[in-house]
């Protein structure tokens, strides 16, 4: 399995731009030029919604926010996957080595995040 990657990172609740708390994790995995995000939170007081999913690439002189896809928040918990292709994340440019986090916003003072490329 030389051609799988697999990687987990926690997903935190922001407010007004501070980090609460852990709400879930991220799963992000490779294969084959495929990409797999699957994303699992609980998030509570929200009701049933739909939140844009995002990623995130950042370099020294800008970041930019990637449109992954929609994420259905149900009975307060969202259980996504979202797919693409490895090299080119949904025809960006952009492929996983430039990825450095997800971002979901759930309004303008409430998103939740994770980030590995620190």
């Amino acid at each position: 399995m030389a051609d799988y990657k697999r990687m987990i990172s926690y997903m935190y609740q922001y407010e007004n731009g501070i980090k609460r708390k852990n709400v879930g994790y991220a799963r992000i995995e490779a294969r084959n030029g495929k990409c797999k995000f699957t994303l699992h939170m609980q998030i509570l007081d929200q009701p049933d919604s739909i939140i844009p999913t995002y990623l995130i690439r950042r370099d020294d002189k800008s970041t930019d926010l990637i449109y992954l896809g929609d994420s259905v928040l149900k009975n307060h918990m969202l259980d996504s996957k979202l797919f693409t292709n490895e090299d080119n994340i949904n025809e960006s440019g952009y492929g996983l080595s430039d990825i450095g986090g997800i971002i979901l916003f759930l309004n303008g003072e409430e998103f939740f995040a994770t980030e590995w490329d620190d």
